[in-house]
């Protein structure tokens, strides 16, 4: 068995974040379906800023909500990245509940450009033998991943209960 070089790690998890937040390739991913509306930013520019601010249970998150989370994860593994060590508050990591349109469209961007950043910081990071980052990047994506899946259910559910509303109102 030959030892995983560094731009197979790299490799493989630009690849991951590129699932992750623009959608994979439909004909080869891994833990979506693939496309643009498979990922993160595709499944927020599906909702309106309403829509993210709606819990489908009382006092449950929002799409708004895992966010902002999101973006917080962003931009704590950017500062890892960069080679600092995040002094973030996990406690802060939730500062997002509802949104108004220009807030949601804001949150949209900032997600988008951590995640640009993200991907020119580990395109350039040239310290793939660290294990506590590989494992943080690694931990990053499963943590978006199941997220992920979470706004992709929270969204099924605010959309039907629109189509019911809908419904009920013909």
């Amino acid at each position: 068995m030959h030892p995983v070089s560094p731009t197979h790690l790299r490799d493989a998890c630009l690849t991951l974040m590129r699932e992750a937040y623009p959608g994979g390739d439909p004909n080869h991913c891994w833990f979506t379906w693939g496309g643009p509306e498979s990922g993160v930013l595709g499944t927020t520019a599906e909702l309106s800023a309403e829509e993210a601010s709606t819990p489908i249970r009382d006092g449950g998150p929002t799409v708004a909500a895992i966010g902002g989370h999101i973006r917080f994860l962003l931009q704590y593994g950017n500062t890892m990245f960069r080679g600092q060590k995040p002094s973030m508050n996990w406690d802060d990591s939730w500062p997002v509940r509802g949104v108004n349109e220009n807030q949601w469209v804001q949150l949209q961007k900032d997600i988008e450009n951590e995640y640009a950043t993200a991907i020119q910081l580990i395109e350039n990071f040239e310290h793939w033998d660290n294990e506590m980052v590989i494992t943080g990047a690694f931990g990053q994506i499963a943590h978006v991943a199941y997220h992920l899946g979470a706004m992709r259910q929270m969204m099924l559910e605010i959309l039907e209960a629109e189509e019911d509303v809908e419904d009920d109102e013909s």
